[in-house]
């Protein structure tokens, strides 16, 4: 898929969850070998050399009464050309979903503290991680999964 299609199918995919999506998302890099990633604010043509996949989070405003709320929501996981894919596998685990708590992106638990959905490929049970890592700690997850990896 090229960019501009790429660009176009997040748009339709937005639309799909919520209308009132804001410009911003984060964007979650991961090297070739799953081992380290970037984190950026913002989606835009990149570099896709040293990328084996990359997720992306978009945040959506909504109202409720006289005040509005911004909530986070996982738009998808991606390989390097640009396909949405289920999961990302690992060796032996796999990243199945990012979901958040909340509804305020201004509360600190709700953008802070997302939970991730970790399972062991071989018996089906959820990886535990020991604290709550933020989307910009993403680092600290790979590394958590890489521990453990290493232990198997």
């Amino acid at each position: 898929m090229k960019y501009p299609e790429f660009f176009q199918s997040l748009r339709e995919l937005r639309m799909t969850i919520s209308d009132s999506f804001l410009p911003q998302c984060y964007c979650i890099y991961l090297s070739k070998n799953l081992k380290t990633c970037v984190v950026k604010w913002g989606l835009s043509m990149w570099d896709m050399t040293d990328v084996s996949c990359f997720i992306v989070v978009g945040i959506y405003k909504w109202q409720n009464f006289t005040y509005t709320n911004t909530k986070s929501v996982l738009l998808g996981f991606f390989n390097d050309k640009l396909e949405p894919v289920n999961t990302i596998r690992f060796p032996k685990y796999e990243l199945t979903d990012i979901s958040f708590y909340g509804d305020d992106m201004f509360n600190p638990y709700q953008m802070h503290c997302p939970r991730y959905y970790i399972k062991d490929t071989i018996t089906g049970e959820d990886l535990e991680l020991d604290k709550v890592y933020s989307l910009d700690n993403f680092q600290q997850v790979l590394n958590r999964i890489w521990e453990k990896e290493c232990k198997r």
